[in-house]
């Protein structure tokens, strides 16, 4: 059984804005991701702020979304504009430092894993759905689940096309 997404108005707020903001893949990526994320939470007992790992994980990708490509990676692009969206609504500052780091770090091998219980178990979930990375952490009944209710829906391919339309991309 999937975990339940945390039910406060931050976490709504966060999803409707990526769902308007993004297209369905991307939207579907980032809630494959949490999923993941939140599944090795609870399968390896790691205590985490589940409210930031949501924010973080949901808006990990907001940086690749049109209007908000910036001449920097989008790591920080999007982690930038998550911190001040979250802020806006209430999220408190230490709280809204871990989701930067989270998403600036997503994509940093090596080294995501090391920064936080959020920052590393969102690397994770993410991983796990972009090259299988933890995947056999993952209950096949799980990853079925998982894949119903956020099907990939053109990712593969359509994830390639917006990431190396990037300026900087992931360098």
């Amino acid at each position: 059984m999937t975990v339940a997404a945390p039910d406060t108005r931050l976490c709504r707020e966060a999803a409707d804005l990526v769902r308007e903001a993004s297209p369905e893949y991307l939207f579907n990526h980032c809630l494959r991701s949490w999923h993941f994320a939140a599944l090795l939470a609870e399968r390896h007992g790691i205590a985490h702020d589940a409210e930031v790992l949501y924010l973080g994980t949901i808006m990990h990708d907001i940086g690749l979304v049109h209007g908000l490509r910036e001449p920097i990676r989008f790591e920080v692009t999007g982690a930038n504009h998550a911190r001040e969206e979250l802020t806006a609504r209430g999220l408190d500052q230490p709280r809204a430092e871990i989701v930067w780091d989270l998403i600036a770090l997503h994509t940093s091998v090596g080294i995501a894993e090391h920064k936080g219980p959020e920052v590393a178990l969102a690397h994770m979930g993410i991983s796990v759905d972009v090259v299988g990375r933890w995947v056999e952490h993952v209950p096949a009944a799980e990853l079925d689940a998982i894949l119903e209710l956020a099907p990939r829906a053109g990712f593969d391919e359509d994830f390639v096309d917006v990431f190396h339309a990037n300026p900087v991309g992931a360098r």
